[in-house]
């Protein structure tokens, strides 16, 4: 072999060994000796957060933070149980503890992720028999801010929950919600993962429901829109408890002020004129979006449950003017839903000027009809 070749391969070598070494805890991160994570996935429905608010795919950089479990307690007491590590999270999740990861941050770097601090899986040497062990992970983004975790340190006994807090306080119809200060929020979980499967690839489902409102101008002279905004009382908190394999959500109460808040959202910035026979999305470029928690859990066949999929005392106002006619105002409030909202979905508010009427229409971007055409018979003068 060459000079040229031996200096080639002792490069190498020196490249490895520094690349294992960089680890302060010197393991090799291969997936099978060091838990790693894929990149992470994105439930259907974002759009691009420049288009809605909603990311489809996680940027480099993005990091969000993980909960681990393995090992859970002894039923008797705080100590581990390492034959319980074998059983599935239902079976285990009351004893649990974050005996894997304790909020510990997850950066997106490409098409990889890499944290501080590589975690091995549990090996052989300590525990004959873990390579049976049931890994649960559940994980949050963003990563700082708007979640708080219970229990509240990686020695808490029993399953997480997360609470998830909007930016905003209590406030009144007077405050003035700002539409970017609104995280795309989402949560995952990946359950009963052993150390053979390898990476562990999380899929993110958003918990915001987002809605954008579009002017359709059934008139030929032109709609000139100087102001818009909602208002109302919205969901503030909502809560995901992963203390079964299914994780269950749930939301605050809107007469709480801790779980609600009042205000409105501010729909357009300046002046906007839609063309006769137009149509334009309200604001600009893909239109304003608002992200709002739904609640998933009401019943929208039920009277009056309906009502509150996205909060109550919901109030639409536009001020317009046709053509050089005098300005004018229109609002409307109760609007229902019959079609629940979903988390990750957006939603269209058609507002259809007809003559010297605006008929409110609401329309999931999957192209069917939220509402049945305009089956709330809301036509406003």
């Amino acid at each position: 072999m060459s000079v040229k070749n031996n200096i080639f391969i002792s490069l190498v070598a020196i490249v490895a060994l520094c690349s294992c070494e960089s680890h302060d805890d010197g393991v090799t991160p291969d997936g099978q000796t060091v838990i790693m994570f894929g990149r992470p996935a994105v439930t259907s429905g974002g759009f691009g957060r420049s288009r809605s608010g909603m990311l489809n795919a996680f940027p480099s950089g993005a990091q969000f933070k993980v909960y681990g479990y393995c090992i859970p307690y002894m039923a008797t007491g705080i100590q581990p149980d390492p034959n319980g590590a074998k059983s599935p999270w239902v079976d285990k999740a009351l004893l649990a503890h974050a005996d894997v990861f304790y909020g510990k941050t997850v950066t997106v770097n490409g098409d990889a992720t890499d944290y501080s601090g590589l975690k091995a899986w549990y090996s052989e040497e300590d525990y004959p028999g873990s390579s049976r062990f049931l890994y649960s992970f559940m994980a949050h983004y963003p990563a700082e801010g708007y979640f708080d975790v219970t229990p509240a340190s990686d020695t808490g006994k029993g399953a997480p929950s997360f609470r998830f807090t909007m930016p905003f306080s209590g406030g009144d119809n007077n405050t003035l919600l700002k539409t970017e200060n609104v995280p795309d929020a989402m949560v995952a979980s990946r359950f009963d993962h052993r150390r053979a499967g390898g990476k562990v690839n999380f899929v993110f489902s958003h918990i915001m429901t987002a809605l954008r409102f579009r002017i359709n101008n059934h008139n030929s002279e032109p709609l000139v829109i100087t102001g818009a905004r909602m208002s109302g009382r919205f969901y503030r908190t909502a809560t995901f408890d992963f203390s079964t394999d299914e994780m269950k959500t749930s939301v605050g109460k809107l007469g709480d002020n801790d779980d609600c808040y009042r205000g409105y959202f501010n729909l357009l910035e300046g002046t906007q004129t839609v063309t006769g026979n137009g149509s334009d999305m309200l604001g600009t470029g893909d239109g304003t979006t608002v992200l709002l928690i739904p609640n998933t859990n009401v019943d929208p066949s039920s009277t009056g449950g309906n009502q509150y999929a996205i909060g109550d005392d919901k109030v639409i106002t536009v001020n317009y003017r046709l053509g050089d006619g005098e300005p004018k105002e229109f609002s409307v409030s109760g609007f229902k839903f019959s079609h629940r909202p979903d988390g990750g979905k957006r939603y269209t508010v058609s507002l259809n000027f007809v003559g010297e009427k605006f008929v409110l229409v609401f329309t999931a971007d999957n192209d069917h009809n939220w509402e049945n055409g305009s089956d709330n018979d809301l036509t406003i003068k």
